[in-house]
């Protein structure tokens, strides 16, 4: 077992806004100084920004026409209908592709009363992600004249002119970041284009699809209400592809939580049974550790087409022997995750890590894991991380990436060594011949020591406000928890409290590298609160012998009691200072 070092992690405190905007948002709300100040950071300085904020509904959703190529888009698939065209729905393998083609199945089936549809979905291994010139055959023997790229396309040029060849039109629904060049298509529905004047750039790709299903909607008098049992679909797209949960993602968020809770589809109801959680009290991280790793499986070990079913499906028993199957494979999974992570960490403790990136490499690794492993080594090392294998005949992999690094942007600049490349700024897929591998790692790192300076990066916790345990009831944590749902952009609010001590000196280790103690604050109050500190075994001597430390936490209310249980972030002796 490699030895599981807790990075000392930077506690910063986030600047107050200006004191006149929380004066005068005071006066109009009744909240703690701690909850005005947050509003305030979110941009919310008056009654009715708040209400919309903690209130969030589809109406505030952006006209869908301001996105570029919406009116042709939507031209087409209207006349595709009046001629009883055949549609295909291509999604990308993910959680994010899969989601959205569920999405257009279900909303051409179940509000347009429309079935001259299928969907495909790539296999991984042998097609690889985005449109394939082996389902675009698929496509024109079985008569699709219009084909509908979910979660991909953007970067599909020579496909996008071999679907045209086949009589194929094509319309794309994408949000990552365009190449030079787009592809010759009916419409390229991305936020990112560079022509694209839409007000929000950050939709899952899930979401580009439902601002379409939205346009669509308004053509056939549906109005945005009606489209919330869709919502569930993009709330999970949105949480599991880890975007920002601002603007559209977080009224999104808000109304498809709302649906899983009150409305589950019977694949959600079904999964929330394998987790062992209640539907009514499901949140964001549910998405993100519980849905979202069993949706992904599916694409990752066997085939993506797995989870469009799941979520399609209304049988009960075909739901729960699909649902099965899906769990063995999270199940295979996570086996291939700590194997592969274990692997990863022992070849580069070797080294010494004098670089500003980490990357590996094994030539026997499982494709459909890598990018998994590359978000555990920026955890460990907090560098951007690349893990690579191989696949019929070429190296390939994903990388992950820290906040200030732009992995798209070092890709771009190492473009002349790869073969291709895409994604997002903190998460990507690139592959490259093996004679090509030393210079790109050479051309990586150097670009990495670039972009990030001199010094290596520290992580750091940012913290919302210091607070006293005085101030930890109940009413404060349920005021709290209004501003979810928590993700990028609007995470769960860090506190920090000075001048610690372990309560009764009783400290206790479980899992791999987590702790449990009780905590006060004998400054300000007797009440002393449970803790856990996920991977900080080694601060256990420091939390012991320390005379009093300083701790960065989030806060909950934590079972069926609602007992207040805080969670460290980064714990320090009081007598080192914060920034």
């Amino acid at each position: 077992m490699v030895e599981n070092i807790t990075l000392h992690r930077r506690i910063v405190l986030k600047p107050s806004p200006p004191q006149e905007l929380i004066r005068r948002l005071g006066q109009q709300l009744n909240i703690h100084p701690v909850f005005l100040r947050m509003l305030v950071r979110q941009g919310v300085v008056s009654f009715e920004g708040a209400r919309d904020f903690f209130r969030p509904h589809l109406g505030l959703l952006h006209d869908p026409y301001l996105m570029k190529d919406m009116e042709p888009a939507v031209g087409r698939i209207l006349s595709a209908i009046a001629n009883r065209e055949r549609i295909l729905f291509w999604g990308d393998y993910d959680v994010d592709g899969t989601t959205a083609t569920a999405l257009m199945v279900s909303f051409f089936k179940d509000f347009l009363n429309y079935t001259e549809t299928g969907y495909y979905i790539p296999d991984r291994y042998n097609e690889g992600y985005g449109i394939s010139s082996t389902g675009l055959r698929f496509a024109a023997d079985n008569g699709f004249s219009l084909l509908v790229a979910l979660d991909c396309g953007t970067l599909a040029v020579a496909e996008a002119s071999e679907a045209q060849s086949l009589g194929l039109d094509l319309i794309v629904c994408d949000h990552h970041r365009p190449g030079p060049v787009l592809p010759q298509a009916v419409a390229v529905l991305n936020p990112k284009r560079p022509d694209c004047s839409y007000p929000f750039r950050d939709l899952s790709g899930c979401g580009v699809a439902f601002k379409l299903v939205q346009a669509l909607a308004a053509a056939y008098g549906i109005s945005i209400e009606e489209l919330q049992p869709l919502t569930d679909l993009v709330a999970i797209s949105t949480c599991a592809d880890i975007v920002d949960l601002t603007d559209e993602n977080r009224v999104l968020v808000y109304t498809g939580l709302q649906q899983i809770r009150q409305h589950p589809r019977p694949a959600v109801r079904l999964l929330a049974e394998i987790l062992e959680k209640n539907p009514e009290e499901f949140t964001s991280e549910d998405i993100v550790f519980g849905l979202g790793p069993r949706l992904n499986a599916a694409g990752r070990i066997e085939h993506g087409r797995l989870a469009v079913s799941l979520l399609l499906e209304n049988d009960e028993e075909h739901l729960r022997q699909i649902a099965a199957r899906l769990e063995n494979l999270n199940q295979e999974r996570r086996q291939y995750d700590r194997q592969i992570t274990l692997e990863a960490y022992e070849d580069l403790l070797k080294q010494q890590i004098t670089k500003f990136s980490v990357i590996a490499y094994r030539p026997h690794w499982h494709k459909g894991v890598v990018g998994i492993v590359a978000a555990r080594l920026v955890e460990r090392f907090y560098l951007p991380a690349i893990v690579l294998t191989n696949s019929e005949g070429k190296i390939t992999g994903s990388a992950r990436s820290i906040p200030g690094f732009d992995l798209f942007e070092a890709l771009s600049r190492c473009a002349e060594h790869l073969e291709n490349f895409g994604g997002h700024a903190f998460a990507a897929g690139l592959t490259l011949s093996h004679d090509k591998l030393q210079a790109f790692m050479e051309t990586f790192d150097q670009i990495a020591s670039e972009m990030l300076g001199k010094s290596k990066p520290c992580p750091i916790v940012e913290v919302d406000d210091e607070i006293d345990f005085r101030t930890l009831t109940p009413a404060f944590v349920n005021l709290k928890n209004q501003f979810g749902p928590f993700g990028p952009g609007n995470m769960d609010p860090v506190f920090l409290a000075r001048g610690l001590r372990l309560y009764d000196n009783e400290i206790s280790e479980f899992g791999e590298g987590h702790l449990r103690f009780k905590v006060r604050q004998p400054a300000c109050c007797p009440t002393a609160f449970p803790v856990v500190a996920y991977k900080m075994a080694s601060l256990r001597q420091l939390i012991q012998q320390t005379e009093s430390f300083d701790m960065a936490f989030n806060v909950s209310l934590f079972g069926k009691n609602k007992i207040i249980e805080l969670e460290a972030k980064s714990i320090i002796p009081s007598a080192l200072e914060c920034q």
